[in-house]
């Protein structure tokens, strides 16, 4: 499933959401940056295979050179022959190691940059423990959509109630069973993880060698770790924090998130010089 919106002029920002999340979890921010911004920006958001309403034959290939195969499919059949004067990537958790790896690749012509969201390779890597007792110890199943949604704002993965109304749907679907109708996940996350290492292994050397303009988004600084805090005070790339958010920054806090965009766009933007006045 992809969701897009156009314009004829401005950037285009290109979204990935994280594993066992949808397109959709960016629906807030497009909303608020096209808000702002009525007639300047156009964006692109789709569910990766395996999540929301993509299927394919291969589902369970979640490995991120399928997926930044993926990725550079969907936009080169949209946009052929790098038909968009400026794109900006942005992804969240397991989306932020898929548009590095697409900026580290350079496999998007005219890459204005990129953001990442609340993915750090050291951090990620000693989570992996978490990830897996996470898996399995979820519910399998609830009794509809409104009880999933309860289940995210309970356990605070999202912490914003308009963006689980809007997100969350996706990510169930309905399963007949002998004592009624149930919705179980539609994303198996545990069958990825033998792709979870091979999402950040090496993410660091990658965003830090990748050419574009370079924003990363934590919930806390305490998520750097000690090589992404050195390139920070180097100042290879722009941080912004959100102390007070849980790891889905983007629906929890969509105003801020687009705002900064925005600003990793203004930044960006080709410098205009004035024109040459005639000699006298």
């Amino acid at each position: 499933m992809t969701y897009q919106s156009r314009r004829d002029r401005g950037p285009l920002f290109v979204f990935h959401h994280g594993a066992g999340h949808a397109a959709l979890a960016f629906a807030l921010v497009a909303q608020r940056m096209r808000q702002k911004y009525p007639d300047e920006m156009s964006f692109l958001a789709y569910d990766c295979r395996g999540h929301g309403d993509t299927h394919t034959d291969g589902d369970l290939d979640l490995s991120l050179d399928t997926l930044a195969g993926d990725f550079k499919t969907i936009l080169d059949a949209l946009y052929p022959n790098g038909s968009h004067p400026q794109v900006f990537l942005v992804g969240h958790s397991m989306g932020g190691a898929v548009v590095t790896q697409i900026a580290y690749k350079q496999l998007v012509p005219n890459l204005g940059g990129f953001v990442v969201i609340d993915i750090v390779e050291g951090n990620a890597m000693a989570a992996l423990g978490k990830i897996k007792k996470f898996c399995e110890t979820r519910p399998q199943k609830f009794r509809s959509v409104s009880d999933t949604i309860a289940w995210f704002l309970h356990i605070r993965a999202i912490v914003n109630v308009e963006s689980a109304q809007v997100s969350v749907p996706p990510l169930v679907v309905e399963e007949s069973s002998p004592e009624g109708p149930a919705y179980v996940w539609r994303t198996d996350l545990g069958a990825s993880e033998q792709y979870w290492k091979d999402w950040f292994q090496g993410l660091t050397d990658k965003f830090l060698q990748a050419k574009g303009a370079k924003m990363l988004m934590l919930a806390g600084p305490e998520r750097l770790d000690k090589p992404m805090m050195i390139a920070q005070m180097q100042g290879k790339f722009q941080p912004v924090m959100f102390p007070d958010s849980g790891h889905a920054i983007q629906e929890d806090h969509p105003d801020e998130v687009a705002r900064s965009l925005i600003e990793i766009w203004q930044r960006s933007r080709p410098l205009t010089l004035p024109p040459k006045l005639p000699r006298s």
